[in-house]
């Protein structure tokens, strides 16, 4: 096992030059936000959050399948809630996560049964780089407290605390080992527990 967070020693995201051939599967959470109301999106706001929530997974999937050829495997990409619910000041965010949704179920068609695509959409991770940003952006947006920002983002929740870390490990770990999970390749596992 071996793990990357992609940020190369220029301070550029990329996909590492590792030989993805000796894995029997990868796991990619790439994702990048920024969430600014749409009207004052910069062209680089949008790009950035394109790059980084759809283009790099996308590479990284790509160097996956190169990489391991007719040996095969199981990729999970991690998506998000965004992939269908509209997020506040998050366009560009929402379209690259509908966009590697749809990606992985084409690539499912494609490539299955030699390769099998799996996504991955959680609901509100609090204790990930993303979970923060989106406490911080309504700090900024709604002018809240860290307590105030953490109440109003746990309003539409339906179980008794938010998605943790190790929730969508165990998921994860159930795509890559059960036999039976091959069946949902190409469809999006949705984490919402029972958010709408």
């Amino acid at each position: 096992m071996d793990s990357s967070d992609c940020l190369d020693t220029d301070g550029v995201y990329r996909i590492p030059s590792t030989d993805l051939g000796q894995y029997d599967a990868m796991v990619c959470t790439l994702g990048h936000t920024r969430m600014v109301p749409f009207d004052q999106a910069s062209e680089d706001d949008i790009h950035e959050v394109i790059r980084g929530s759809l283009l790099l997974p996308l590479m990284a999937a790509r160097g996956y399948v190169r990489d391991r050829g007719s040996k095969g495997g199981a990729a999970v990409l991690v998506g998000s809630y965004a992939h269908d619910h509209p997020l506040t000041n998050g366009a560009a965010y929402c379209a690259a996560k509908a966009g590697l949704a749809a990606a992985v179920r084409e690539l499912a068609w494609e490539l299955t049964p030699i390769f099998f695509f799996h996504i991955v959409h959680p609901y509100h991770v609090p204790d990930t780089p993303m979970g923060a940003r989106v406490v911080e952006q309504l700090m900024e947006t709604k002018d809240l407290s860290r307590g105030e920002a953490e109440v109003y983002q746990r309003k539409d929740l339906r179980m008794f605390d938010h998605l943790q870390p190790v929730e969508v490990a165990e998921v994860v770990s159930w795509l890559l080992t059960a036999p039976a999970a091959k069946w949902t390749a190409g469809s999006g596992i949705n984490l919402y527990g029972g958010t709408r």
